[in-house]
């Protein structure tokens, strides 16, 4: 079982803050990941929603305007330092913000890339083709299989609520070479269910601790 902390620990702390991204058992991780966009002044900030508490649209807002309202908000560079070895997964949530992270991520290498925008996966395989990349689901998975070929994707990200789908897609992710992580999973229940129909699909999990927990019991059962 590989796992996934999903925007740094957000089942313990305030999401896609220094404080999260700060995980504990770091090591035991996978995949640190957090959300991106890019400010009006092409900063790029680690945010989930496309707009601050009071609606300005963040692509649309200067820096110190978002950081006014929102003063907890880091930058990717700030993420990345704070994720230390541990390899972040960086989900682009807006068109042309990974266009603008080129030169932050060309210093990490081992970052991953995921985004439910097509165009966003696209231009990471052509202008950053050492990151693997993660085409997500976008409402419903069917297709993703053929989206993900077409932008020449690495894998796959399926959204936990279409599990009882999850067999097939992941055959079809498996007979295409297309890696595959499930979001987002926050039982024990649902994780013994996930990795018995897809032993190697990871995990991408508000609760990493409780998840590395689980993985420590079943190797202790091997």
């Amino acid at each position: 079982m590989q796992i996934i902390s999903h925007r740094g620990t957000k089942g313990h702390c305030s999401e896609n803050t220094a404080e999260s991204i700060a995980v504990k058992n770091k090591k035991k991780v996978r995949y640190i990941e957090f959300d991106i966009q890019h400010t009006k002044n092409k900063r790029i900030v680690v945010y989930h929603d496309k707009v601050t508490p009071s609606g300005k649209v963040i692509n649309d807002t200067t820096y110190a305007a978002v950081v006014r309202e929102v003063p907890t908000i880091i930058e990717l560079s700030t993420a990345l330092k704070l994720c230390g070895a541990v390899p972040a997964l960086i989900e682009s949530k807006t068109a042309g913000t990974i266009a603008r992270a080129l030169p932050i991520l060309a210093k990490h290498p081992a970052a991953a890339i995921a985004s439910f925008v097509q165009d966003e996966i696209l231009a990471a395989r052509i202008n950053a083709p050492a990151h693997t990349t993660y085409l997500l689901q976008h409402y419903h998975p069917f297709g993703i299989i053929e989206k993900a070929k077409t932008v020449d994707a690495h894998g796959i990200g399926i959204n936990k609520n279409w599990f009882v789908l999850l067999p097939y897609y992941a055959y079809k992710a498996n007979k295409n070479r297309l890696k595959l992580y499930v979001y987002t999973v926050n039982t024990t229940l649902l994780a013994q269910i996930v990795t018995r129909i897809a032993p190697s699909a990871m995990l991408c999990t508000d609760h990493p601790d409780t998840m590395i927990a689980l993985k420590g019991k079943d190797r202790a059962h091997k």
